[in-house]
C-alpha cells in the first residue's frame, strides 16, 4: 500500500527527510511536481546546509555530487549525458528530456549535453538552497569556469582541473585559460598533461591551497613567487638547486608571506641539497610540529635544516629522496604529546605488509582469529586519472570506498616502504609479517 507523504504531520514529515541522503532526495523529487515542492519547502525553512555541493563535468558527462560532511565523501545525487549513448533504449519522457535511473540516482539524457549540465545543476540548487562549493572538469568542460563564475555571487571555493586521456588537444592552450581565469579560495587542483614546452606567466590566487600534479614541470622559479597559497604542493618539478636558493632568498626577503607550506617531488630523484651561504641555513636535530591553518592537519619534523628571516619568522626544511618539504612558521611549537598507542601495554595485533598486482597494502589482524583489514595502501600516481583526489601533509590522498587512505607516489616501491613505516611508527612495535 503506498505511503501518503504528502498526508503526513509536519513533525513525522521532517524526521522522514531527515533520514534520507541527498541521493535519495532528488529522486525521491522526481515522484511529482508536489513532492518536489515539499522537499524545496522544507529545505527553505531549515537552517542553512553544511553540505557542499560540487558540479563535475568529465568524460562527456555531467554531475552533481554532494558531500554532507568535511570527512566525508562526495555522492553523485544526479548526472547528465548526451542522448547518442542510449543506443536504442526506451526511457520517460519527462518534461522534454529522457530520463532514467542508476543504481543510486537519476540520469538524465539531452541532446545538448551542456545544456543538459547546467539544468542539472539549476535543479539540485533550487532543491536544496545550496550554491556551487566546487567545479570539478577535464578539458571538455572548461565551459563552466565563466559559467559558475557569473552565476556566483562569491569566489569558488574548490576547484579541480584533470587530464582525461581520450581528450589531449590543445592541453597546453586550456591549462593556460584555466590558470588565468579560474578564482578559486581555498583549493585548486591542477593534473593535466601540458607539453613540455607549456610556460605561465601569469599569477595564482590568493587561495589556501594548491596542487599541481605528475605534470608540475612547468612551475619555474618565478611562478612559486607568484602563487599566492598557504599550501603548495608540486610533483614533477624540474627546479633546481640554484631555484630553491632563489625562492628562500625571496622569502628571506619578506616574500611570499602567507606560505605555511610547500612540498616539492621532483621529477627526478637527483635533488641535493646544497644551500647559499647567505641564507644562513642552519642543520638542526629539532623536532617541529607543523599544524596546518587550511585543514588542521599535522606532521612532525624531525630534523632537516632551519633558516630564519628579520621578523623571526622561521622555515624548516627537509630533503630526502628527491623531495624537498618545508615548513613555514611563524614560531617553534612544542612536541605532540605521546600518543595512546604508546602509552599502553604492547599490542598483539599482526601488521602485515603486501605488495601486489602493483599496489603496496598494509593489512592489521587482531587476533588468531580475527579477521584482516586493510588499513592504508601505497599506488603509483599515474593510475589515477582524474579521480578526485585531495593534496594533504605533502601527499596525494584519498580513500578506497571511504574505508582506508589510499596515497599516490611517482615510486610505487618507495610508497609502500612509507606506509609500512608510518603504520608501525603509528601503533607501535607490531610484529611484521608477510
Amino acid at each position: 500500500m503506498p505511503f501518503p507523504i504528502l498526508r503526513t504531520r509536519p513533525e513525522v514529515l521532517s524526521e522522514i527527510i531527515s533520514l534520507l541522503e541527498p541521493n535519495e532526495i532528488v529522486t525521491a523529487s522526481f515522484c511529482s511536481k508536489n513532492v518536489k515542492r515539499l522537499l524545496k519547502g522544507y529545505y527553505k525553512q531549515s537552517e542553512p546546509l553544511e553540505w557542499r555541493l560540487f558540479m563535475t563535468n568529465y568524460d562527456a558527462m555531467g554531475g552533481v555530487s554532494i558531500e554532507t560532511s568535511k570527512d566525508g565523501g562526495q555522492k553523485t545525487v544526479i548526472a547528465a549525458k548526451h542522448i547518442s549513448v542510449l543506443k536504442g533504449r526506451e526511457l520517460e519522457d519527462t518534461n522534454g528530456f529522457l530520463r532514467g535511473f542508476s543504481q543510486e540516482h537519476p540520469v538524465l539524457y539531452f541532446n545538448d549535453r551542456v545544456l543538459g549540465t547546467k539544468l542539472i545543476v539549476d535543479y539540485v540548487t533550487d532543491l536544496f538552497n545550496l550554491d556551487v562549493h566546487g567545479l570539478i572538469i577535464d578539458i571538455n568542460g572548461i565551459w563552466a569556469i565563466d559559467w559558475i563564475h557569473n552565476r556566483r555571487e562569491k569566489t569558488l571555493e574548490s576547484f579541480e582541473f584533470y587530464m582525461n586521456h581520450k581528450y589531449n588537444s590543445n592541453a597546453d592552450e586550456a591549462l593556460d585559460y584555466v590558470l588565468r581565469n579560474t578564482h578559486v579560495s581555498h583549493y585548486c587542483a591542477i593534473g593535466d598533461n601540458v607539453s613540455d614546452d607549456f610556460k605561465f606567466d601569469g599569477k595564482l590566487g590568493p587561495m589556501k591551497q594548491l596542487y599541481i600534479s605528475s605534470k608540475g614541470h612547468w612551475v619555474t622559479c618565478d611562478n612559486l613567487k607568484n602563487f599566492d597559497c598557504r599550501d603548495i604542493g608540486i610533483q614533477g618539478s624540474r627546479l633546481s638547486v640554484q631555484d630553491l636558493n632563489s625562492f628562500l632568498r625571496h622569502w628571506r626577503a619578506g616574500g611570499s608571506s602567507r606560505m605555511e607550506w610547500l612540498h616539492l617531488n621532483f621529477e627526478e630523484h637527483t635533488f641535493q641539497e646544497k644551500f647559499d651561504e647567505d641564507l644562513e641555513v642552519v642543520k638542526t636535530d629539532e623536532e617541529r610540529v607543523y599544524r596546518s591553518s587550511c585543514d588542521g592537519w599535522e606532521r612532525v619534523f624531525n630534523g632537516g635544516y632551519s633558516i630564519q628571516r628579520a621578523d623571526g619568522a622561521k622555515a624548516m626544511i627537509q630533503c630526502n629522496l628527491g623531495r624537498v618539504t618545508a615548513s613555514f612558521c611563524s614560531k617553534n611549537v612544542e612536541r605532540l604529546l605521546k600518543t595512546h598507542y604508546q602509552q599502553r601495554k604492547p599490542l598483539e595485533w599482526r601488521l602485515i605488509m603486501l605488495d601486489y598486482d602493483s599496489e603496496g597494502l598494509v593489512d592489521i589482524k587482531t587476533s588468531e582469529e580475527g579477521k584482516q583489514i586493510t588499513v592504508i595502501a601505497a599506488k603509483d600516481i599515474s593510475v589515477l586519472n582524474g579521480n578526485d583526489m585531495k593534496y594533504i601533509n605533502g601527499y596525494l590522498i584519498g580513500f578506497a570506498s571511504s574505508q582506508y587512505p589510499v596515497f599516490y607516489f611517482n615510486d610505487q616501491v618507495l610508497g609502500t616502504k612509507m606506509i609500512v613505516d608510518y603504520v608501525t611508527r603509528l601503533f607501535g612495535c607490531l610484529r611484521v609479517t608477510f
